[in-house]
């Protein structure tokens, strides 16, 4: 996957908020409509689809086709986002950085 240069994570961290994503994952560890972001980044998670690691090409299918692989234990409730690959790889490098 091609990593975009105009990427960033603050961009990230403002889309969260604007696409809504804050309605239903945490950053904080809690538990909401779909898992928190905090500390997720590299983790292995089971899913619909099998086991998948918390990456750039898990989270960018996850806002494009959020039904593909939806971890144990959460709802299919997640309504596909149209995002350019600038903003989905943005998203991505925010909750990379949330150790």
């Amino acid at each position: 996957m091609f990593i975009h240069f105009d990427a960033q994570a603050d961009l990230g961290k403002k889309l969260f908020k604007d696409k809504g994503c804050n309605a239903c994952h945490s950053l904080d560890g809690s538990k909401l409509v779909g898992p928190s972001f905090k500390g997720i980044w590299g983790k292995t998670e089971k899913t619909s689809g099998g086991e998948v690691t918390v990456d750039l090409a898990y989270v960018t299918e996850s806002i494009r086709t959020p039904l593909a692989k939806v971890v144990e234990g959460y709802p299919p409730a997640m309504p596909p986002a149209v995002v350019t690959d600038v903003e989905a790889q943005s998203i991505a490098m925010f909750i990379e950085t949330l150790k």
